[in-house]
């Protein structure tokens, strides 16, 4: 069965995930992590990408992006290009990333005031480090000023978007805490899959509305309520 095609939005602002295949790790080592990182800074700058925030980990990554023209383009070069190179690194064949990368486009600016944070915050989240300082693959560094920003990174875009860097940093070290919760319940992000089941764990089981789940995935509530029932 064919995949859908993807719809882009003009000027839109996209959170993109995807992880390796069979969740294996694809960056285990300092030459991986800056060989994606490198990666990642040619798509953006070949395709007129603002980089927003971002995530590197060692079986995963988030990207936080405004493309200039049609996302699945700069995507598949990244993609392609890091894991043509991962490959020949490791003396493999065979798929690097589970399928398909995810994307939601970013409608809402509740959901852009969150997932900005929740990016960066992903490693310390994930008990990689004690806080997002402490990880150097990701945009968080560059965003509070400990290194310089590459030109691809838009930095006042990701503030401004938080409203300012005061509630930046308070959100990261908040979502960075692996204890953290969101009125007892895990996050939106750690529940959606854009699967049917896991529509309808977020709405019954952790009490969403169906309003947050269709901003999340970037969608209307009717089309957020066929995929609970498809």
């Amino acid at each position: 069965m064919p995949h859908p095609l993807r719809l882009d939005h003009p000027d839109g602002v996209y959170h993109v995930y995807t992880r390796g295949n069979d969740r294996q790790t694809i960056h285990g080592d300092r030459s991986e992590f800056e060989r994606f990182e490198r990666a990642l800074g040619t798509a953006a700058t070949r395709h007129g990408w603002a980089v927003e925030a971002y995530a590197v980990m060692p079986n995963h990554l988030h990207i936080v992006v405004r493309p200039k023209g049609a996302l699945s383009v700069g995507m598949h070069q990244l993609l392609a290009t890091y894991g043509t190179w991962w490959n020949k690194h490791r003396v493999r064949r065979g798929h690097v990333y589970e399928g398909r990368f995810k994307s939601r486009v970013v409608n809402d600016p509740r959901y852009h005031a969150h997932v900005v944070p929740y990016v960066v915050a992903n490693p310390a989240k994930d008990g990689f480090v004690t806080g997002a300082v402490d990880w150097p693959w990701s945009s968080y560094r560059a965003t509070v000023g400990i290194v310089p920003a590459p030109p691809w990174l838009d930095v006042a875009a990701a503030i401004a978007a938080c409203g300012g860097h005061e509630r930046f940093e308070s959100v990261v070290r908040h979502l960075g805490n692996p204890g953290s919760s969101n009125e007892g319940r895990p996050y939106l992000d750690d529940v959606l899959d854009d699967t049917a089941s896991s529509i309808v764990r977020a709405h019954r089981v952790y009490g969403y509305t169906l309003r947050e789940i269709a901003a999340a995935l970037g969608v209307s509530e009717a089309t957020a309520w066929r995929r609970s029932t498809r």
